[in-house]
């Protein structure tokens, strides 16, 4: 009897993740996604690292919407 569970594989900080296409906004797409905390209950924040802003804003995401690349 072979064993079909797959290992998820947790969020942790530094990882660069990619917005799943369901759940981007026109231009998400265009920048890179890093994880800036590790995941807790489901969620983690996200920020675009080539983001022209000064300050960068900090996404609060489901694990769900996205994937690492």
């Amino acid at each position: 009897m072979t064993d079909m569970t797959t290992e998820v594989r947790k969020f942790l900080k530094g990882d660069i993740v990619k917005i799943l296409p369901e759940f981007q906004d026109a231009g998400d797409d265009e920048f890179t996604w890093v994880v800036l905390a590790d995941e807790e209950k489901g969620r983690v924040d996200i920020s675009a690292i080539d983001s022209p802003l000064t300050i960068k804003p900090v996404h609060i995401v489901q694990t769900e919407w996205i994937e690492h690349v």
